[in-house]
């Protein structure tokens, strides 16, 4: 895929949803969803600056698209996603739904949204889903959507902790809290690996 590739501006509907890149805007509700779904997320937000730092970086990431995902009926914020390594052959999706909105099939419905509007945008690519080996409901939107599961392999939060573990206590001091130092551990896990069709 070519490298020069311009990042686009994704915007689109699906039956109930309007999907779309972040702006400005979605800083609130993006960040809420985010530190609440993920416990590394949610002991990092300890840190002064932390929520400041990932909405900069996300909104202004080179080879990722960050994406907010409202109600049609209502524009009520229900989701995010993400389009990770668009200049790639290998695009990979993720996906966070608000807590009061999951088992309502938005999840699917946002995969299924994005299949379509990332092949339109990158036809030669392949999209995969990397999924927590024990996340039963992450796995069943990527079967659901016709995912194919390909493989697994260590999380990347597993790599890095194996990676650095000698020094990243010194390096970090009284910033690994017992808090983030729970939520890596538990990022460790096996990821299943999905290519989406």
């Amino acid at each position: 895929m070519n490298a020069e590739i311009k990042k686009p501006y994704i915007d689109f509907e699906t039956e109930r949803l309007h999907i779309r890149t972040v702006v400005p805007e979605d800083r609130d509700d993006y960040m809420a969803l985010r530190i609440g779904n993920s416990p590394i997320s949610a002991a990092y937000a300890t840190m002064q600056g932390f929520s400041d730092c990932e909405w900069d970086e996300e909104l202004h990431a080179e080879d990722d698209i960050y994406l907010s995902e409202f109600q049609k009926q209502d524009g009520v914020f229900v989701a995010s996603a993400s389009v990770q390594h668009f200049r790639s052959c290998r695009i990979e999706f993720g996906y966070d739904v608000v807590d009061g909105y999951r088992n309502r099939g938005i999840a699917p419905e946002i995969v299924k949204g994005l299949l379509v509007e990332v092949h339109c945008l990158f036809p030669e690519t392949v999209v995969i889903i990397r999924v927590g080996k024990d996340n039963m409901s992450s796995r069943h939107v990527a079967e659901k959507c016709g995912g194919k599961l390909v493989g697994n392999e260590d999380s990347i939060v597993g790599r890095l902790i194996e990676r650095y573990a000698d020094s990243a206590q010194s390096r970090a001091g009284y910033l690994m809290s017992d808090d983030l130092i729970a939520a890596l551990e538990r990022g460790k896990d096996f990821v299943c690996i999905y290519e989406m069709p």
